[in-house]
């Protein structure tokens, strides 16, 4: 995706192509460690640029003087050249004259670091509801394994009761085989959207490192 997709991005009429989505809010509470984003489901591209959006309208919402020199960048050109990057510094400078390659790299760092943050709690929020319905399908399962058991040494010791202990054995093993169908369509969801927030962060914090790359020219 260029980077002229992840910050101006928009339709005909001039609207932003995902302004109905809301807009991503930036945390500011600090994160834990990360759980490795499961890889097993494919990446939903759909909600991926969801997030894109998400994630370039929170960017815009800081309005930062970073925000600033990518808006005058991507006028001058929407494939800015190494000299696209001194005029924008120089056209951001008559209105702002704190303005500098330094100070501009520096707030573009700080953005990438946002974006970089909401990612890892994007993914700590989505890990902690794989994590609970790992855990409620797992207690199911042996809350069942274990009633299939009971049933099962009854079946030995009650002979009396034999075809009874049976059909509650197979009603039992018959939710045993309906736990996975059960929870396997959140835990896809749930996974593609980790993969799909880890992928739009990685598309933008990318485009930011290539501006402050160009910024060094």
């Amino acid at each position: 995706m260029a980077l002229l997709d992840l910050f101006v991005k928009s339709d005909e009429e001039g609207k932003d192509a995902l302004d109905s989505q809301d807009p991503i809010v930036i945390p500011t509470s600090p994160s834990n460690g990360v759980i490795p984003t499961p890889t097993h489901v494919p990446i939903n591209g759909t909600e991926t640029q969801e997030y894109v959006s998400k994630f370039r309208e929170a960017l815009r919402s800081t309005n930062t003087i970073g925000m600033k020199f990518i808006e005058i960048l991507y006028k001058l050109s929407p494939d800015p050249k190494p000299e696209d990057y001194a005029k924008a510094v120089s056209l951001l400078q008559i209105m702002d004259t704190s303005a500098t390659a330094e100070t501009i790299s520096a707030s573009l760092s700080d953005a990438k670091d946002m974006i970089l943050k909401s990612k890892n709690d994007y993914i700590q929020q989505g890990n902690q509801k794989l994590e609970s319905l790992l855990s409620n399908c797992d207690g199911e399962k042996k809350t069942l394994e274990r009633e299939i058991t009971d049933t099962q040494a009854k079946i030995t010791s009650l002979e009396d009761q034999l075809n009874q202990c049976k059909s509650i054995l197979s009603n039992k093993q018959a939710e045993l085989t309906k736990i996975d169908g059960k929870y396997q369509p959140s835990l896809d969801q749930t996974t593609a959207t980790i993969a799909a927030v880890t992928s739009a962060a990685d598309e933008t914090i990318s485009s930011l490192e290539q501006m402050m790359q160009g910024l060094k020219y």
